[in-house]
């Protein structure tokens, strides 16, 4: 295997029909270019195979946030911020981003630390979710940008308080 453009070449660790060979350098952000090439018994050199690898450890330039959830059902409806008590177990979650993604980026919606689903973008830098089958009790979504290499920014946590127990007082 060679690192250098073909100037210099390495032994990689060959078993049965498969080779592995593990880059010890400490590598900053960037492509770097490997060659891999046979040689035989006989010292016959065969075609060079050539792959880019690209590191990227950097997180995405957009971060989000969530910033309301809309309620349809019941007496309150309409949008509300966190810690605002709800009796809908279907509420839209809302949210916006600091700037559009960039190609191949994702937003995700997290619900109590599990993975819900992809948000819905309404324009470049406004995202819903449709949540549903919430139980009475408090919840906690965050959401995540995430690029092609899966490198993340995670939003601040919301919450809320879903509660849908009638009232047992008489009037």
């Amino acid at each position: 295997i060679s690192l250098d453009g073909g100037q210099t070449w390495v032994d990689a660790t060959v078993s049965g029909k498969q080779w592995t060979y593990s880059d010890s350098r400490t590598l900053a952000d960037g492509d770097y270019q490997y060659q891999v090439r046979i040689i035989d018994q006989a010292g016959n050199v065969g075609s060079v195979a050539h792959q880019t690898v690209t590191v990227d450890t950097t997180p995405p330039a957009s971060h989000g946030s969530v910033v309301s959830y809309t309620d349809d059902k019941g007496e309150r409806q309409g949008d509300f911020g966190a810690n605002v008590a709800t009796d809908d177990t279907a509420p839209v979650i809302n949210g916006t981003l600091t700037q559009a993604v960039a190609k191949g980026d994702i937003v995700q919606v997290f619900r109590d630390g599990v993975l819900l689903g992809l948000a819905t973008m309404t324009d470049a830098t406004h995202w819903t979710y449709q949540d549903s089958g919430l139980a009475d009790g408090k919840h906690s979504y965050f959401v995540r940008v995430m690029d092609l290499a899966g490198n993340y920014t995670d939003s601040d946590a919301f919450s809320v308080k879903v509660d849908t127990t009638i009232p047992t007082t008489v009037a």
